[in-house]
This record gives C-alpha cells, structure tokens and sequence, in this order.
C-alpha cells in the first residue's frame, strides 16, 4: 500500500478473511471493472487470520498510523522524526503491509 494513497483517505478497512474470499472479492471487482462498473477504492488491508492481523499491526504500527493522521506529514521520513523513531524502521513498518 502506498504512503499517498494511506493518507488519501479517512478511512482504512481492515479486514480478516480467508484466501478463498479474498480471491473471490477480486474476481467480483475485476469482472466489475470488465463491465465498466465502479469498484469500492477504499483503502484496505486485508488479513487471513486475527494472529497475523495482531503481529502486523503492533501499537508501534499504529502509532504512525495515528501520527499520519494526526499530523499530516509529508513523507515516511517525516513520520519517522514526528515519532522519534528509525526511519528504515518505519518504512518496513508502513510499506510492507499486505494489500
């Protein structure tokens, strides 16, 4: 998930399913797309189970979450300074959450 794309929306869903259902929500939305229909664009991370959900999203994770919020930076690295913590930390943190 891009760090642009986080901040462009109010709200981030996050979601625990199975493999089977996310495969098929994407089938769903790309055979909308096929037809000229809209699919939801919100901004989603989705999990296939609350163990992983809970080792993704520590309070460290969600402490730049919350900073991105609330301050608005306009960078990682700036996020990073605004939380006092190592920017290649923070990085990893935000960008490799699962899609």
């Amino acid at each position: 998930m891009e760090f642009e794309q986080l901040r462009a929306g109010s709200t981030l869903v996050v979601t625990v399913k199975s493999s089977d259902e996310f495969h098929d929500d994407i089938t769903e939305d790309i055979g909308s797309l096929e037809h000229g229909d809209s699919v939801d664009t919100t901004p989603t991370l989705s999990f296939t189970s609350y163990d992983d959900l809970m080792e993704t999203l520590t309070p460290r994770v969600l402490e730049l979450f919350e900073t991105d919020r609330r301050e608005e930076p306009f960078s990682i690295n700036e996020t990073a300074r605004i939380v006092d913590r190592d920017v290649k930390t923070s990085t990893r943190n935000l960008v490799d959450l699962p899609n």
